[in-house]
């Protein structure tokens, strides 16, 4: 259940569809969700790329595989507001870095204790529970007991 995000690299340049001129990457804490896929332009070809993500805690590398896609890490997505993604690749003699990719950490109510466990959302489920207790799992054997 991932959400990509497709970047492409020309050059110095990053094309991307984002919210206001940045890539939306989530609400904060939230992780395991998000990746990039990042199609190299011909520049870029030939050299190990990582995508590099920028907080104002540090920068988190992640190296983009042949396929392209890249998870965006948990540090990323820590807290909300902005960072940066920067492409940088490199060979022997070569050194290029794309222009910076802004992205958005969405806010969320603050969370206080251990999240909820998830309730059914029909009313009656505590009727429909109850009912239910009176079966025994050998009532699922078919065919039935005699």
């Amino acid at each position: 259940m991932a959400i990509v995000h497709e970047i492409q690299l020309d050059g110095y340049c990053a094309r991307f569809s984002g919210v206001g001129a940045r890539l939306q990457l989530g609400t904060y804490g939230s992780y395991g969700i998000e990746q990039l896929h990042i199609e190299l332009g011909e520049n870029w070809q030939g050299l190990v790329v990582y995508a590099n993500f920028v907080t104002a805690d540090g920068t988190t590398p992640v190296l983009v595989p042949e396929s392209g896609l890249v998870d965006v890490p948990p540090e990323a997505t820590a807290k909300p507001g902005t960072g940066s993604i920067v492409l940088d690749g490199a060979a022997d003699g070569v050194r290029l870095y794309s222009v910076d990719i802004p992205y958005l950490m969405l806010r969320h109510s603050a969370l206080t204790g251990e999240a909820p466990a998830p309730t059914p959302w029909n009313p009656n489920w505590k009727k429909w529970r109850n009912k239910s207790a009176r079966f025994r799992p050998s009532s699922w054997i078919w065919p039935p007991r005699r």
